[in-house]
This record gives C-alpha cells, structure tokens and sequence, in this order.
C-alpha cells in the first residue's frame, strides 16, 4: 500500500465537513508529501492564516495597468467626440472620419500625432493632469517638425487620396489643439505654439 492509503486506513477522527461529503480524513502532511492535496482548500482553510475582516474595495484600479496616453484618447472619445445641437453634423462626421480612417488600418504619424495632442491636452485640463499637459505639447512639437519635413511634399501636388484624408485630419486636430490651448491652456502650453513662430 501507498503512504496516503495507508494514510487513509489509519484514519483520524472525522471532520463535520468529512462527514458531510462523505470522504476521509487524510493527515495534511500525508496529502503533501504525495504532492496532492485531498482536503487542503487553501491557506485559509487549512488555518494557516486569518481571513482579512472590515470592508474591502470592490474597484480595480485600471489606470495602473494602462498608459497616460491611452487613457486621454479613451476619454476625449467618450467625452468630448459629440454632437452639437446647433453643427449635428460636424462633430459626427470628423468622428466618423477618425473612425473610417483606422478602420481602414492605415495609420499616419501626422493624424496620430494630432490625434494624441489634442486629446492629450483635453486629458490634462478636465482631469487636472499635469503630465498630460507636457505629453501634449511634446507630441504637438513632434507634429510640428514632421509637418516642416511634409510640407514640400505638398506643394508638389502630386498626392494621393490617403494622403489627402491624412493632411485633412491631422489639420483639423492641429486646429483643436491650438484652439483649445489658447482658450484653456497655461502659458507653458502654449510654448509649441510660441516655437513655430
């Protein structure tokens, strides 16, 4: 016969949880040393160790596990992507355009560099987000110096219609990032604006 059966056959006396689910009780250090546990549930169980007592927290935080940028897009999306009564079709369509755009898998440095500022430094004033504020600018000085690199190419007038829809996009994000730092930003935002000068 094996240790735990032998274990099995030399049985304890039987706990009310035993007698309940009609098993037998085997020794813990019997159930270990066969590195299979017949009723050990966990350290709590076993009386290893105390169940915390007092009201526990239900929430997860998710901010840990996502990045600053990720969050700013997620709430300029939720919060700020709407429809006007007074323009109901204007905030619609450049939300559609946006979404038409990545859906159709391309992806541009210029729109998503817009993208980011504008939602970035929404992100810092109605959240109180101080690095948000900073990311945003960084990311509208990046779009600043790609464009200086772009613009010749624009001038050629050799463009594609994807490359149109990128100029289009990423100009109407540079438009809400500037109007919406000048009317809602710090000085220190307003320091890209200041460089392109």
């Amino acid at each position: 016969m094996s240790d735990l059966q032998n274990a099995a056959h030399q049985a304890k006396p039987i706990c009310q949880k035993c007698i309940k689910s009609h098993r037998t009780c085997v020794e813990a250090n019997a159930a270990k040393q066969q590195l299979f546990a017949i009723h050990i549930e966990n350290q709590y169980a076993a009386g290893e160790k105390r169940r915390p007592r007092g009201p526990r927290s239900s929430l997860v935080p998710i901010q840990a596990n996502v990045d600053l940028k990720t969050r700013a897009h997620a709430y300029y999306v939720q919060h700020h992507f709407q429809v006007f009564p007074d323009m109901p079709n204007v905030a619609l369509t450049w939300a559609e355009c946006l979404h038409e755009w990545k859906a159709g898998g391309k992806s541009s440095p210029i729109v998503d560099l817009a993208f980011s500022a504008v939602a970035l430094s929404v992100f810092a004033r109605f959240q109180n987000c101080r690095p948000a504020a900073a990311e945003a600018s960084q990311s509208y000085l990046s779009l600043l110096r790609h464009m200086q690199d772009r613009i010749p190419r624009l001038s050629s007038g050799i463009l594609s219609s994807d490359e149109i829809d990128e100029y289009l996009l990423g100009a109407h994000f540079m438009a809400r990032y500037e109007a919406f730092v000048q009317n809602h930003g710090e000085k220190t935002d307003l320091e890209p604006l200041k460089e392109a000068k």
